[in-house]
């Protein structure tokens, strides 16, 4: 970004999707981070620690791999690492809520009800999007919480289905907190707001209410979108480092 004059005060004013690369999509939210050896997310930024362990990548960087070929030479191989969770599935969503959000407006489309009772004609990212939270919920516990057993963590993930209450009671028994307790806790109290304003209004929309997405929340959280992200992964370390620490205590 560049320093004083007008284009730096456009540039400031800008989206986080206004300022990205013409040639970049919105999965570019899953750029920059990698796993890091002791299962967090962490930049690619090598004197930053990583949220879960603390360490810088100086501190966990594994040796490269050494062999030897046939004729006795040996070869050096760097280690390679996987991308900071970002999955197929992340993939897909962000490929179809960019898509949805860039598709040209249909002013018309509900031309023929009373302006009062009109969904929003873009109400499709907020369901979308929450589609897209409800598994990186349901990863954060499998992700999080490996010293569960599997079956009694498929047990609890069934036993509450819903975001909801996966957010909610699931967090309370597992980590006697909540997830938007995680989130006021971590400095993301505005992204904690607008996922329940997110949840109620797509509660309200899927019960008889389709207005309750309008315009604006659309808006709102389209331009949260980054935030949101970001928060997700501080609260996925945090997860990770309390149930590491709790492993040690159990183990000493």
């Amino acid at each position: 970004m560049g320093e004083g004059g007008n284009g730096d005060s456009r540039d400031k004013d800008l989206l986080w999707y206004e300022s990205m690369p013409d040639d970049w999509s919105w999965e570019l939210l899953w750029s920059g981070y990698i796993r890091c050896m002791c299962g967090g997310i962490r930049t690619i930024d090598l004197e930053a620690k990583c949220g879960a362990c603390g360490k810088t990548w100086v501190e966990v960087e594994p040796a490269p791999l050494v062999m030897r070929d046939t004729d006795g030479h040996e070869l050096s191989l760097e280690p390679d690492f996987a991308g900071g969770e970002g999955r197929y599935e992340d993939w897909v969503y962000l490929r179809m809520l960019e898509r949805e959000w860039r598709r040209p407006v249909d002013a018309d489309l509900y031309g023929s009800v009373p302006e009062n009772s009109r969904p929003s004609a873009r109400a499709i990212v907020v369901l979308v999007f929450w589609s897209y939270f409800e598994t990186r919920i349901g990863r954060l516990f499998r992700e999080t919480t490996k010293a569960v057993p599997g079956q009694v963590m498929d047990h609890l993930l069934e036993r509450h289905s819903s975001v909801g209450a996966r957010m909610d009671r699931l967090y309370r028994v597992v980590f006697s907190s909540t997830y938007r307790a995680d989130l006021n806790d971590l400095g993301y109290g505005r992204v904690a707001s607008l996922l329940k304003q997110v949840e109620q209004c797509r509660n309200k929309f899927t019960h008889g209410q389709p207005e309750a997405i309008n315009d604006a929340l659309v808006e709102e959280l389209v331009a949260g979108l980054k935030d949101e992200h970001e928060a997700w992964i501080a609260v996925f370390n945090k997860r990770l480092r309390e149930s590491r620490e709790q492993s040690a205590m159990l183990s000493a």
